[in-house]
């Protein structure tokens, strides 16, 4: 579903409002910076974890394409059409704005307290994340994946109890990643499903 609501800017956008409204009004946004005592050592982490996410997505989408290459190829470029079907390079960069600004408020500082124990919430959190992006019974894998997501930004938060920190690794990764699905239609299908395909 959230897919859907990032292929529009202007629905982004108003998505990222109505989630951080819900989080800041529930009072869950008062110390943004957590536990770093510094809203710029946040923003700097934040953008380290993200680069750390889109190397580590880079090394699991090289192993999947080695050992069942096409296999592989062919639904992830399926995938990537339909996540971005329609959407432009502002639809992108609003997409990540919502990642950031909208689902990490939502999704970590909110429900992760709200569901008791880190142990506990934020697997379960994860799974309530993963479930938020399904596209299709096709894409399973991808469901999968965005589970793991969860997971990878549900403990930036507990490591540092700062929202900043997984909102700009957060938002900084959906960005790339439209970007990259974007560069892959310019492509054209025939190249994209058989070449070395990243996973954003």
């Amino acid at each position: 579903m959230i897919f859907r609501i990032k292929q529009r800017w202007w629905c982004s956008l108003l998505a990222t409002a109505v989630l951080w409204s819900v989080a800041w009004l529930s009072g869950a946004l008062e110390r943004p910076e957590g536990n770093l005592g510094s809203v710029v050592r946040a923003v700097a982490i934040g953008a380290i974890a993200a680069f750390g996410c889109l190397v580590l997505n880079y090394a699991i989408d090289r192993t999947l394409w080695l050992i069942f290459r096409q296999r592989y190829s062919r639904p992830f470029h399926t995938f990537a059409m339909d996540v971005i079907d329609g959407m432009g390079p502002a639809d992108a960069v609003a997409g990540g704005v919502m990642a950031g600004a909208g689902e990490e408020p939502f999704f970590r500082a909110l429900l992760v307290p709200l569901c008791g124990p880190p142990v506990m919430a934020v697997p379960l959190v994860a799974v309530l994340f993963g479930l938020a992006h399904y596209l299709r019974r096709e894409y399973f894998g991808f469901l999968v994946w965005g589970m793991g997501e969860g997971l990878f930004f549900g403990m930036l938060y507990i490591a540092t109890g700062s929202v900043l920190v997984p909102a700009v690794a957060h938002g900084i990764f959906d960005a790339v990643g439209f970007g990259y699905f974007l560069w892959l239609r310019r492509r054209g299908p025939a190249r994209g499903a058989g070449s070395h395909d990243v996973a954003p």
